[in-house]
């Protein structure tokens, strides 16, 4: 991989944020299902008629705190959004707490950004700078999906993202 090319497709991105989780019970853990209605989330967000809504830049984070799966959104994100979030989980799943937490404390990692209509999925280098249509081989939402990479933004001192 020329270093065009990580340099272009890698986002910067600091360990520690305050976020709104919504947590899934390990036990009962489908992740394929939860990876497909986020899509959908963000569908329904790229699709609004409104520009407040549709016009956004937001990470998505994941990982197992104790005994629960999260998927997070920045704490200081639109109540609309986390509403449009909680409603297609609640609407597939039983069982789903919410909280607040710092990714860095939750062993939450970024692994999905939504950029202004554009869905990026935090991948490794053999797929960065390439995209693919979400079929039914994946979780069969539709979307188009562009692969970058994340790296620390300790390594900068400040977060950046590259071309999107």
């Amino acid at each position: 991989m020329s270093e065009d090319i990580f340099v272009k497709y890698t986002d910067y991105i600091k360990g520690h944020n305050f976020v709104v989780g919504f947590g899934f019970l390990l036990a009962k853990l489908d992740e394929e299902r939860i990876i497909r209605q986020i899509l959908k989330s963000l569908l329904m967000i790229q699709s609004s008629s409104n520009k407040s809504i549709r016009e956004r830049r937001f990470n998505i984070w994941a990982g197992n705190h104790l005994d629960r799966f999260y998927i997070a959104l920045p704490e200081n994100i639109s109540v609309k959004i986390v509403d449009i979030f909680r409603k297609s989980f609640t609407s597939d799943f039983t069982d789903i707490s919410t909280s607040y937490g710092e990714t860095g404390h939750m062993g939450l990692y970024p692994i999905l950004r939504y950029e202004n209509g554009k869905i990026i999925e935090y991948n490794d280098d053999s797929v960065i700078g390439t995209s693919r249509i979400d079929d039914e081989n994946w979780y069969g939402t539709g979307a188009e999906i562009h692969f970058r990479m994340v790296a620390s933004a300790d390594v900068l001192g400040f977060e950046k993202y590259g071309n999107v």
